[in-house]
C-alpha cells in the first residue's frame, strides 16, 4: 500500500491538510488507536488533479503534532512515507539533505504505524 500510495502521490508537494481525528484503544491489550488524516493533495497519475484524500493510519505507535505560532503545520511543502522494519513512517515535515528528503527528529507533524490505508473522498 506505501508503493502505491507513493506512486500516486509522491511526496505530497503543496498538499493541505484539512483534518484528523484521532481513535485511542486504551482499553485493548496493545493499547494502540488509529488516526484518520484528510488531505487536499495532486495525484501525479491523474495529471496532476488535485484530490481529497483519507489516509488511515493503523495500530499508531507514535503520533505527534505541533502548531507553532506565526506557521502552520497543516500546509505541506514536502512529506515522505517509509515503511522499515515493520513500521510505517509518515512526516510531513522532513529535512532535505543533498536534494534527499530524511526524517526530522523534531518534525512538528509525524506519525508512526503499523500499516496504512487510503481512500479517494
Amino acid at each position: 500500500m506505501v508503493t502505491e500510495i507513493v506512486k500516486k502521490y509522491g511526496n505530497f508537494a503543496d498538499a493541505l491538510v484539512l483534518g484528523f481525528s484521532i481513535e485511542s484503544y486504551t482499553h485493548s491489550s496493545s493499547g494502540k488507536g488509529n488516526i484518520e488524516v484528510l488531505i487536499h493533495c495532486m495525484n501525479g497519475e491523474n495529471d496532476f488533479e488535485w484530490e481529497q484524500v483519507k489516509l488511515v493510519f493503523e495500530e499508531v505507535m507514535c503520533f505527534r503534532f505541533i502548531e507553532n505560532r506565526n506557521t502552520s503545520s497543516v500546509v505541506i511543502n514536502a512529506a515522505i512515507l517509509n515503511h522499515e522494519n515493520d513500521e510505517i513512517t509518515f512526516d510531513f515535515f522532513p529535512l532535505m539533505f543533498n536534494h534527499e528528503f530524511v526524517e526530522n527528529p523534531a518534525s512538528d507533524f509525524v506519525i508512526k504505524c503499523k500499516r496504512i490505508k487510503y481512500s479517494v473522498v
